[in-house]
Order: structure tokens, then sequence, then C-alpha cells
């Protein structure tokens, strides 16, 4: 049986951002960042590998490229 864990983490972006996939600017601010895990049961002690890591936008507000980027 695979044991895994879920860890979370809140993070603050101070500037707009992009993410593959997305089509425009995502606008700064505090986001929540999801790691998800599964225990490598093979070895003797524990040691967990990353499955999936998710970040949740509180709104997805496109902003105007301002060229930066």
């Amino acid at each position: 049986m695979m044991s895994t864990r879920a860890t979370l983490h809140t993070v603050k972006l101070n500037n707009s951002f992009r993410l593959n996939g997305v089509d425009f600017v995502l606008s700064a601010g505090t986001h929540l960042v999801e790691a998800d895990e599964e225990n490598i049961a093979e070895i003797s002690f524990s040691i967990y590998r990353r499955v999936c890591t998710t970040i949740t936008l509180p709104k997805i507000m496109p902003i105007r490229n301002s060229g930066r980027f």
C-alpha cells in the first residue's frame, strides 16, 4: 500500500507572473500551493517523492501585459 501526504504552503508573490498553458498574465498576491507526495516503500527509511503540485488562485483576473514579460 502506497502512503501519501499533502503539504500546504502560502506563498506571497510580489510581481505578476505567467504559467505555461495560461494565455494571460496572473496578478501578484498571496496564493496557496499544495504538494502531493507518495512514500517510497522500497527504502528502509521514510522518504517521499512529489507527484503533484497545485497552485490555487483566489481569482483569475487577467491584467494587461506591461511588456515586461
